[in-house]
């Protein structure tokens, strides 16, 4: 497959960001280790992120470049211990820049959240939960729609969503939900949220 040229395509006024939103628990906000931003992991120009409190909680609600760690909800279990690693999204990046206009930016922005369930009690110790009929301060869906709502204020005119990342299913694997609740709920999320395309992956506990 040859390189793709982009001025044959390129829209010149078509300028703005691309937004990816980042859902789940604390494998898609960030809990890997060993991540290189000089070698393997490096800082794109391209790609930015709207963060929010957590680990790095002085970019939080600001758009900023993205480099791992980034910005994420903070609360891993009841300890309230913030995701400090890397996660999937910035690689995910990096690859849609290929198929991205090179005058359009990505702009990942984070709304996952660890220890969180989809149905069932969550690990954190405070009640959150991604079912997208609850409300309340606690709702993560609601969260993430206000979320992304001002990450489109930030990101100005002529930008947009264009993928949800859902990486998440370990709490809910610990819960011992059925297979038949869960998918039920992660179709009524997808729905309520009309993205497309929606990039799921359900991490297992084992049981």
């Amino acid at each position: 497959m040859g390189i793709l040229d982009w001025s044959l395509k390129q829209n010149p006024n078509d300028v703005g960001y691309d937004l990816i939103l980042v859902l789940g628990q604390s494998n898609n906000a960030g809990q890997g280790t060993g991540f290189d931003v000089t070698h393997f992991d490096p800082v794109d120009p391209r790609i930015f992120v709207y963060g929010a409190s957590g680990a790095v909680p002085a970019y939080a609600g600001i758009i900023s470049q993205a480099v791992e760690p980034m910005s994420n909800y903070g609360d891993n279990g009841a300890g309230g211990m913030p995701n400090p690693g890397m996660g999937p999204n910035l690689p995910f990046a990096r690859w849609l820049l290929h198929q991205t206009p090179p005058n359009r930016r990505l702009l990942l922005v984070q709304a996952a959240y660890g220890g969180t369930a989809l149905a069932g009690p969550s690990n954190d110790g405070t009640g959150h939960t991604w079912d997208s009929a609850a409300t309340g301060p606690l709702a993560l869906y609601q969260s993430a729609i206000a979320q992304t709502q001002a990450a489109l204020i930030a990101a100005g005119p002529n930008s947009r969503v264009v993928a949800a990342t859902w990486l998440q299913g370990e709490q809910d694997g610990a819960n011992a939900t059925p297979k038949s609740t869960y998918q039920t709920k992660l179709d009524a999320l997808i729905d309520s949220g009309r993205i497309s395309p929606f990039l799921g992956c359900r991490s297992s506990s084992g049981k």
